[in-house]
């Protein structure tokens, strides 16, 4: 990794944490852009640890999870990780795909992707990790391709350069066993790069050696609720290393799922905005500081208990 570099940007959230559109932080120079690995057919899978985090205290998030575990438990060398944060358990660890590395961390408060995933890392047992939304999938074959080349070159790899929206007819075929992946998402899907909408670098499924999440102090885990957690540690990872890369012409899929009414009005999306926008502009030094403590304390499973009681 190299020392601090500020990043260019993207949209997923209206801050000023723009990866991809060419406007830099002021007064610092623009990191170059991800290279843009070139499609290949086949590529060997290296082994990986696949990190998911999940809540199904709306009821309504479960379908999505079996269909990405399914896909997942289909692949070879990778080790499944999922971390449930609730109140109270509410997945059955018998009824899930077998191999999986199952926890329950306690956490009666806001959804924290951020949390979950750092406790997923610390749990892992590979050298090269994948942080995956759980209602997302990747064709396998470029899962594959994108670990080939983070393992041999990059510090980290967005596998995908296209997010395809199912809508809940596309979803319900697809997990009906109806249409293939691909094909489901040809009928009047929405594509969110063909929209014009700019997708955040460590958004959705995102590949990293190891050691990299560690030395970057994982993700945030100040991001409380829907917003902003993903575009931090983009621009966290874009500000340690400019050896990252994009696949290219690869699709992503999103399962549909009934969205959260307050996604935009939580009381903490407004502290997550001003969080986000302050890794622009914070200091290299504070940044290194804020890296080597959070390396420290990230992932402890018993956060949310303690604070409970």
């Amino acid at each position: 990794m190299r020392p601090d570099r500020s990043p260019t940007g993207d949209g997923n959230l209206p801050v000023s944490v723009m990866l991809g559109t060419g406007r830099s932080a002021p007064g610092r120079e623009s990191v170059r852009r991800p290279l843009f690995i070139p499609h290949k057919d086949k590529e060997t899978m290296p082994a990986a640890s696949y990190l998911l985090t999940f809540s199904d205290r709306d009821g309504k998030r479960l379908a999505p999870l079996k269909a990405v575990l399914a896909w997942l438990a289909a692949l070879e060398d990778i080790e499944i990780v999922l971390v449930e944060q609730d109140d109270r358990p509410r997945v059955d660890p018998e009824n899930l795909p077998p191999g999986i590395v199952y926890r329950f961390a306690f956490n009666d408060g806001p959804f924290n992707k951020s949390w979950g995933l750092n406790v997923a890392a610390r749990i892992a047992r590979h050298d090269l990790l994948v942080t995956g939304d759980a209602d997302m999938i990747l064709p396998g074959a470029a899962l594959g391709r994108a670990l080939a080349v983070c393992e041999s070159r990059f510090d980290a790899v967005n596998p995908y350069s296209h997010l395809v929206d199912l809508d809940e007819r596309q979803t319900r075929s697809y997990l009906d066993g109806e249409l293939a992946l691909e094909e489901a998402g040809r009928d009047g899907s929405r594509d969110r790069k063909a929209d014009g909408e700019f997708l955040c670098f460590c958004g959705g499924i995102c590949v990293y050696r190891r050691e990299v999440y560690f030395a970057l102090g994982g993700m945030d885990e100040r991001f409380a609720g829907w917003g902003g957690e993903d575009d931090a540690m983009s621009v966290n990872l874009q500000r340690c290393t400019d050896r990252i890369a994009v696949q290219r012409d690869t699709h992503a899929y999103h399962l549909w799922h009934p969205r959260a009414p307050e996604r935009y009005t939580h009381a903490q999306y407004r502290r997550n905005l001003a969080l986000a926008q302050a890794y622009v502009s914070c200091a290299p030094e504070a940044l290194d500081a804020w890296r080597r403590t959070h390396r420290e304390t990230m992932g402890d499973p018993n956060r949310f208990r303690s604070s409970s009681k």
